[in-house]
């Protein structure tokens, strides 16, 4: 069965009978509205209301409905309103999990995870921080709120923090769109074990591009860290695992991640990481990726201060791309436990800093 949802446009007067009342509207959550001319009414009117009806949950005299990716959403089940400082709220599970989001609930007073690939956020209702990755928080001029149990989150965090389409126009329909890319290929995960020197290693290789030749000098790239730990008799008790941080039909970044032994004594972290320019197969470190070193330094100072590092004292600065991000990871000199201090960069604030081609493909 259809759900339909009365929609107030407007005053309609009418000269026979000499009333004045509301128009409204049915608007039809099965529909496909991706066709439909945007300087075009996209709803018809179907009834006539009382002047004095008036929606509890309205701005303008209007009703909210969602549309996600051309498709209605049960008005019944997205209840959005307006609050009292005039920001659109609108719940968070259903329009995230909707665009392909887990949506993952820890708890009163615990922080909620929106997780879908390599992309990572968090919110805490009642407070204005939203993290987005490990960049510091960003701040919307309005806290998640949670009403009758749902969680909601200002419009603007859909376009902010998700990095999706979405606006409302002046019906009170808000539309949100985001189109996953198809890619030209896929990812599948394989394993290096040595149980003599207790040593397991994930790694990730490449399935199904168009290029055999190019395929096949990405996955060796992306296979060379079990070369590193497993030719090397001073490692063992090695854990390494990765995650996928950036993927599309332009670059692959991965990071790997894990713990080791050194001689059989010495603790160690592990961070490594590959990426790769699918155009070229070719890899993408700082070396290659700088184009001006001393200005991108300077940037990375001044991040570092913001971050609360009270100085930048970096030696073999390494990288992996997250969104629309390129990450620099250090480990600081005589720094005792050993760990690795990243810097979240937005790839605009690089732009005349870095390369964008990586050289030529290799001859078949």
């Amino acid at each position: 069965m259809k759900i339909k949802r009365n929609i107030v446009l407007g005053v309609a007067s009418c000269m026979l009978l000499g009333n004045i009342s509301v128009a409204n509207a049915i608007y039809d959550p099965d529909m496909d509205y991706s066709n439909l001319d945007p300087n075009q009414p996209r709803i018809m009117l179907l009834k006539e209301e009382p002047l004095n009806s008036k929606p509890q949950d309205s701005v303008g005299g209007f009703h909210f409905v969602l549309v996600i990716n051309n498709k209605g959403i049960n008005p019944e089940n997205t209840k959005v309103y307006q609050n009292e400082n005039g920001f659109i709220m609108v719940p968070l599970r259903i329009i995230g999990e909707k665009l392909g989001y887990e949506v993952k609930w820890n708890g009163i007073d615990k922080p909620i995870e929106i997780m879908k690939g390599a992309q990572y956020t968090s919110i805490k209702p009642g407070e204005d921080y939203y993290f987005y990755g490990k960049m510091a928080p960003i701040t919307l001029g309005i806290a998640p709120e949670i009403k009758d149990s749902v969680t909601y989150v200002p419009l603007q965090f859909l376009n902010d923090i998700l990095k999706v389409d979405a606006w409302m126009d002046e019906t009170g329909v808000i539309t949100i769109k985001h189109e996953e890319k198809v890619l030209s290929y896929d990812i599948t995960k394989e394993m290096m074990k040595n149980e003599e020197k207790n040593l397991q290693i994930f790694y990730p290789q490449i399935t199904g591009y168009k290029g055999e030749l190019l395929m096949d000098y990405m996955n060796q790239s992306l296979k060379r860290i079990t070369d590193i730990y497993t030719k090397e008799d001073s490692y063992s008790d090695i854990h390494i695992d990765y995650q996928i941080k950036k993927m599309d039909n332009d670059i692959i970044s991965i990071l790997f991640e894990g713990t080791g032994k050194l001689q059989g004594i010495r603790d160690i972290n592990i961070k490594h990481s590959v990426n790769l320019d699918l155009k070229s197969s070719n890899e993408i470190n700082y070396n290659n990726l700088v184009i001006n070193d001393e200005e991108v330094l300077n940037l990375l100072e001044k991040k570092a201060l913001e971050q609360g590092l009270e100085t930048f004292e970096a030696e073999g600065i390494k990288l992996y791309f997250e969104d629309e991000n390129v990450v620099f990871y250090y480990m600081i000199p005589d720094d005792s436990e050993k760990v690795f201090t990243e810097i979240y960069v937005p790839k605009n604030e690089l732009e005349g800093l870095i390369n964008t081609e990586f050289g030529e493909k290799p001859m078949s």
